[in-house]
């Protein structure tokens, strides 16, 4: 080795640095992929040199396994102001992690003066830097990336994931909650601890296989503001890098005001028939299991003369329908059929009925709602053929302010001869921004129209245009209304807008 001591790797000024082209090289390899490429080494000494180049990890970032490089020759003499050439070969394996990796090939072992007092590692004189950037192969995909829904305080809910594995191989995985405050949301108070949450799922996942992850959550009953977590999905032991995707959690906590109160009056003793309906929240409910049946979404009073009277639980219905998702310009879901399309639950909607003796007097009849955005409640007493419609919104819910809530009773004086029924559509659902879209009302019985868009922007034409100037996945609600109720349709994710 020129001038090299064998008491002090630290060489005097006499040692003569050589020119090694590249000096940086950069590349970019996807997992299970493999790349090669010329260096030469330039001997400007009067001495020859004897050169056996190694492969040398940094401090700064992740370096690539020694193993998966290659230099031929392994050693060579190079005479003075003389040439070698160095072929370099980087082999990274399928499961390799994505990201970016930096190596030093030190083609001697002399060492930079002062590399302890001026560096953060050994820096060495004939060496050159090798920047690797892998594209790690996906190993599963997740049916959503993020579950967004409010909940209700003192309440249990579940939901179902699907998992996909989609590497050739069988995976394991050991889905687990994100546990510091401060590593995506700094300075954010949880509403409630990870506790609160259960996950299982299987820990093992064939090849091309598809699983349920289950998440439990049982939300405290003191509970306020919001909860956001991710969860790791830990595959196979690897870090949570780009391949294996996460899920963020946001659930928003309500607790609902006192319990919405109606009087009224009957002249006749003749039973009461009761009956209690209202739309779920419907932010996330495709992926929200049902809740159990012994769990009503209201709990209710009822008095006459200020004496509690018991009703007769008759009869629950639950009613829903399901939308279509297309993944035309975005990803392609691998449990979507042949035409790329998934089905999504929406618009799920409970009625309860209940029936009470009759008895001549003031009645009170208290409703508080658990798991609703709004709610109805008909009051019938067949003998006089008495009906009567309310509608009851709880404001706030989803702007997540979960400490109040405003009440808002609108009394159908008149009735109509029909309810309204929600629905539209649009010219368009997918696009480049600035998307234009024409939205189209198809709603029976309606005679007033709330819009809104899914980007903080409302309407209440009929028919109106909107445009989308940001990239994004857009939900679409549509509310209505006549004189003896309001309904409601929402479409998930209805507007799909992406960058040229």
């Amino acid at each position: 080795m020129e001038n090299a001591s064998t008491e002090n790797p630290i060489f005097e000024n006499s040692t003569i640095p050589n020119y090694i082209y590249p000096s940086y090289y950069y590349t970019g390899l996807n997992a299970g992929s493999s790349t090669a490429f010329t260096v030469s080494f330039n001997n400007n000494g009067n001495e020859s040199l004897v050169l056996t180049p190694s492969v040398i990890a940094t401090n700064e970032t992740n370096s690539l396994n020694e193993s998966w490089i290659i230099i031929s020759p392994a050693n060579a003499t190079v005479a003075p102001h003389s040439v070698q050439y160095f072929t370099i070969e980087e082999n990274v394996p399928w499961d390799a992690a994505g990201g970016d990796y930096t190596n030093k090939i030190a083609f001697t072992d002399d060492i930079e003066p002062y590399t302890e007092v001026y560096y953060d590692d050994i820096q060495y004189v004939n060496q050159m830097y090798l920047h690797t950037y892998v594209h790690a192969h996906p190993r599963i995909e997740l049916q959503t990336s993020y579950i967004s829904d409010t909940l209700d305080a003192g309440t249990e809910n579940e939901y179902r994931i699907k998992i996909k594995n989609v590497a050739p191989r069988d995976l394991t995985i050991n889905p687990t909650l994100s546990t510091s405050s401060n590593e995506y949301y700094p300075d954010f108070e949880q509403a409630f601890d990870n506790d609160a949450i259960e996950i299982s799922a299987p820990s093992t996942i064939k090849a091309g296989e598809i699983e349920n992850m289950t998440i439990r959550v049982n939300v405290p009953e003191n509970a306020t503001g919001t909860y956001r977590r991710y969860i790791y999905m830990n595959v196979s032991g690897k870090g949570n890098d780009s391949s294996i995707p996460q899920l963020d959690l946001n659930f928003r906590i309500w607790k609902p005001p006192a319990p919405f109160v109606k009087t009224f009056y009957t002249s006749t003793d003749t039973p009461i028939t009761i009956e209690v309906s209202g739309n779920m929240y419907s932010s996330e409910t495709g992926y929200r299991v049902s809740q159990k049946k012994d769990k009503m979404p209201f709990e209710l009073g009822l008095t006459c003369n200020s004496i509690p009277v018991n009703m007769t639980f008759v009869e629950s219905v639950e009613s829903g329908g399901a939308d279509i998702e297309d993944y035309y310009y975005y990803y392609y879901s691998t449990w979507a059929d042949e035409y790329q399309r998934d089905y999504r639950n929406i618009n799920d909607h409970y009625v309860a009925t209940y029936k009470a003796p009759g008895e001549v007097g003031e009645w009170q009849l208290t409703i508080l709602p658990k798991g609703v955005r709004n709610f109805q409640y008909l009051i019938k007493i067949k003998e006089n053929n008495r009906e009567e419609i309310w509608n009851v919104t709880g404001e706030n819910i989803d702007s997540g302010d979960s400490s109040t809530g405003n009440v808002i009773n609108e009394n159908a004086s008149t009735i109509s001869t029909e309810m309204p029924v929600a629905d539209f559509n649009s010219n368009v659902t997918h696009g480049y921004s600035p998307l234009s879209v024409q939205f189209t009302d198809l709603s029976e019985n309606a005679t007033e129209f709330c819009w809104d868009f899914g980007d903080n922007t409302y309407s209440r034409d009929r028919n109106p245009v909107h445009i989308y100037n940001e990239k994004g996945k857009y939900p679409v609600s549509l509310t209505v209304k006549n004189e003896k109720g309001i309904d409601t349709e929402e479409k998930s994710k209805y507007i799909w807008v992406s960058r040229k």
